[in-house]
């Protein structure tokens, strides 16, 4: 570029997206950023926001706890919703309260803080749950944000560092190039697809695909519930390659509301909400917390995770001068700081704090070949 600087062009304005500008801006690099969904729409303002710790082995939670130690470096405005109320994951029966154990002593491997609960104390933490519950698991570094205005918070600090956005429909991209709907196209050193669950059709080779989602959140009331509350069946839920899953995933809002998932279904791309799957996903919540019934609906809506087929988001070079930043799944939020990081460094061709090789973008062409 004439100024000597990197010049890049990230197609999509979502959380990670915004990260990526910051990150990006905050080390030189010249940025432009093309949404056609406005800053912190698609999945970032569809999802419920969790800042999630994770108990799993290998590439995902090392990313994760990478990811979570920028978000506690971050001092987020009261408008970003931030609530630290912690997690806490509930066991039906003896055998999930083991699995419990299990997530205990991975944990602490992370050095993430965790304490069983036991049957008697989930009644004093959470009245609302029903009684007979085996116990739990509590999580208090875990927190909800808003993640919509966490992406907006991002944006203003790489547009204070001169990024600036371009509101149009991307209908292709290049290396070195990216083609909007309107017939222009746009050139710069590096391309960057953060596109979620739109990946697909920009990039068929990122080996992506959307799985939806719904949530319903209720009118404001008294403080119903004060954990992000998880079910310990959620983990097979996600994992579930059944073309509907549902699991509890009840959390609070700091407007006295309650925001309520989850879901999972493969094979579709249609965002209307569908009875039958909101059905079965509210009884899961109603069988953990039975006043539920009484709360009033205030909205319902879908939207759609981007996956992968090994379940790692692709973080990377697809080739000189194309990379690609997507395919998080339900941890967009938590990864997103940690992703944009791990970009520019990539980018920067310098030493990486993670080891990008399980998130290479690469690992996919051979299956689409």
């Amino acid at each position: 570029s004439e100024t000597g600087m990197t010049q890049v062009l990230i197609v999509g304005g979502g959380i990670v997206g915004t990260a990526v500008a910051a990150e990006l801006t905050d080390h030189g690099y010249q940025v432009q950023l093309i949404t056609d969904r406005g800053i912190g729409g698609g999945a970032t303002g569809a999802g419920m926001g969790h800042l999630m710790a994770l108990d799993g082995e290998g590439t995902k939670a090392d990313l994760t706890h990478y990811s979570l130690r920028l978000w506690h470096q971050l001092d987020l405005p009261p408008d970003c919703g931030h609530d630290p109320c912690g997690a806490l994951w509930v066991a039906e029966n003896e055998s999930e309260m083991e699995t419990a154990a299990g997530m205990q002593e991975r944990y602490r491997g992370h050095g993430v803080d965790s304490e069983l609960v036991p049957s008697t104390q989930l009644a004093q933490l959470e009245p609302e749950l029903r009684s007979n519950l085996a116990g739990g698991l509590r999580v208090p570094s875990d927190s909800v944000i808003y993640p919509p205005n966490v992406a907006c918070l991002l944006w203003r600090e790489a547009a204070s560092r001169g990024a600036q956005k371009i509101e149009a429909s991307v209908v292709g991209v290049d290396a070195h190039r990216v083609h909007l709907e309107d017939g222009r196209g746009l050139e710069a050193d590096w391309v960057v697809v953060a596109a979620g669950d739109r990946t697909p059709t920009l990039l068929p080779e990122a080996g992506i695909r959307p799985r939806k989602g719904h949530l319903l959140i209720t009118t404001r009331g008294p403080r119903f519930v004060s954990h992000q509350i998880i079910e310990l069946g959620y983990v097979a839920s996600t994992g579930s390659r059944d073309s509907v899953s549902v699991a509890c995933n009840v959390q609070p809002r700091s407007t006295g509301q309650v925001l309520i998932g989850s879901s999972r279904q493969e094979e579709t791309h249609d965002p209307a909400v569908e009875p039958r799957v909101l059905e079965q996903m509210l009884r899961r919540s109603i069988h953990f917390f039975p006043r539920l019934r009484q709360l009033t609906a205030l909205r319902v809506w879908t939207g759609f995770r981007a996956a992968t087929e090994d379940g790692a988001p692709s973080i990377g070079v697809l080739r000189p001068g194309l990379a690609v930043a997507t395919g998080h799944e339900g941890l967009g939020i938590t990864q997103s700081l940690g992703t944009a990081r791990l970009l520019r460094q990539l980018l920067d061709e310098g030493p990486c704090d993670l080891d990008p090789t399980p998130f290479d973008p690469r690992r996919f062409l051979e299956a689409v070949a």
